[in-house]
């Protein structure tokens, strides 16, 4: 199917959800950016579509403008979002193999991701909520739209997103900094209080209470270093496996054809003949 802005003509390559209010659909563009793609939410359900318009405009006016493009089609009101590639979090990020500083460093750069997303508090507390989180591989947080509109609450202000997003964060430190790390023993704390109203009181209590500037363990560098660089390392290893191979199999035809190694024979008696002069006689 096809979807037309007053700017892009878009091609439906993708079906990711068909739900009860909205589809989500995966586009390409045809004419402007040819060969770019978009997230787009196609919202079926009239009531749902109403109320998510009126989010918008409380939005706009509290100065959160967002990211996303309205526009009607075939009767539905769609809205657009640039698409990335998804690597959710959950999946991309194993926190057992990062170090403290690192754990501490993604949960930073998600903070500010909730922070300057301008989303609708209830938008971003479905992102929140349904797992719409992704990590590029230099570490950095976005987020993607593939979302189902049914469940969109607009009671849930920003103290919910604050604390929805706490949890993700208790979440990404619990396995790489355990419970005796400080950032993590402050947001059990404020966590289980509900202490958090602000987006900006959680993002200070993790950035406050980081270890960076403190030495780090050798170990701890070492696993850092490895788990950065693991592609590399994999790579090479597999190259190194491959030549080692390759000399083997050499080695081996060397035996069956000539009876030795050739190769060997400057390890065995190397100075018996020098020039035309044998050492032997």
């Amino acid at each position: 199917m096809v979807y037309k802005t007053e700017k892009l003509i878009l091609n439906s390559v993708r079906e990711i959800f068909h739900g009860p209010a909205n589809d989500v659909l995966i586009c390409e563009e045809l004419k402007l950016h040819a060969g770019s793609y978009y997230t787009l939410l196609v919202i079926r359900d009239h009531t749902v579509a109403k109320r998510f318009l009126e989010l918008l405009e409380k939005a706009k006016e509290s100065g959160r403008k967002g990211k996303a493009e309205i526009f009607s089609s075939y009767g539905d009101l769609c809205v657009l979002f640039e698409y990335q590639q998804e690597r959710p979090i959950e999946q991309f990020y194993i926190g057992r193999k990062y170090t403290v500083e690192e754990g501490e460093e993604t949960c930073v750069k998600f903070l500010l991701e909730c922070m300057s997303a301008q989303l609708p508090w209830p938008v971003l507390y479905l992102i929140l909520t349904q797992k719409q989180i992704h990590i590029q591989k230099d570490g950095n947080v976005y987020f993607s739209y593939q979302l189902d509109l049914s469940e969109l609450d607009e009671k849930k202000d920003e103290r919910a997103c604050a604390a929805c997003a706490g949890n993700i964060i208790r979440n990404i430190l619990e396995p790489c900094a355990g419970k005796n790390v400080q950032s993590y023993q402050l947001l059990q704390k404020k966590l289980d209080k509900g202490s958090y109203h602000y987006l900006i009181d959680l993002y200070k209590d993790v950035k406050l209470t980081t270890v960076s500037g403190r030495k780090v363990k050798v170990t701890d560098r070492i696993r850092g270093f490895v788990r950065r660089n693991q592609d590399r390392l994999f790579h090479l290893l597999l190259v190194l496996c491959v030549l080692l191979g390759m000399a083997a199999l050499s080695m081996l035809a060397a035996q069956i054809i000539w009876g030795d190694i050739p190769f060997l024979r400057i390890f065995v008696n190397p100075f018996e003949v020098i020039g035309t002069q044998s050492l032997l006689q």
